[in-house]
């Protein structure tokens, strides 16, 4: 049902965008790829059409002179693939080449308002490749041990419960021991690796 859910949204915000550019309404048809791109399933047509889309209005906006829409859709279309993340990086091919255009069009921008320096858009072109370029968010090694230390408390902890006393009463030092010893294990791993992730 997800899957469906998912599929239905992407093909209603696709049908819409398709309907905005029909009717010249690029603001509009921009933000309806964007919702597009976050009804995110792989290899969907939808996410492939918002990406052609977005990198048509892009280009265009940029021929027509329009630098603030083509640098507002390359980051609607760069932020898609970044909310469609998950254990993998969806689109990294695609985000690089936003990235470039990105920092490209900043780095116009800077130089148009810096005539007194040359050297103003290259600067602002290294700084904003810096900025987007940089690697950010946790670490996946970490976040699986912190989910497997999290899992391990508490699968631990109900074995210690239900091994380690008996129905009447009585008390198994030796499976409390191990199951103990292990819960605290757990615990210790994950936070540990909340820590760290």
């Amino acid at each position: 049902m997800i899957v469906v859910r998912v599929a239905v949204g992407g093909f209603h915000e696709d049908r819409l965008a398709r309907n905005y550019l029909d009717d010249g309404n690029i603001t509009e048809a921009i933000t309806a790829y964007d919702r597009s791109m976050h009804w995110y399933l792989p290899g969907s047509p939808t996410v492939a059409r918002a990406v052609t889309g977005l990198e048509d209005i892009a280009r265009r906006a940029e021929k027509q002179g329009d630098n603030e829409t083509a640098l507002r859709a390359w980051r609607v279309l760069r932020s898609g693939f970044y909310g469609a993340k998950w254990i993998v990086q969806p689109g990294k091919d695609i985000i690089a080449r936003c990235d470039k255009n990105i920092a490209r069009l900043v780095a116009l921008k800077v130089a148009a308002s810096n005539l007194q320096d040359p050297e103003a858009g290259r600067k602002a072109y290294e700084k904003e490749m810096a900025i987007l370029t940089k690697k950010v968010g946790p670490s996946v090694a970490w976040s699986l041990a912190a989910l497997a230390g999290f899992f391990g408390w508490i699968i631990f902890a109900g074995l210690f419960i239900f091994k380690a006393f008996g129905k009447n009463r009585e008390f198994y030092r030796r499976p409390a021991l191990i199951y103990g010893l292990l819960f605290l294990a757990a615990y210790a791993l994950w936070m540990v690796a909340l820590s760290q992730a």
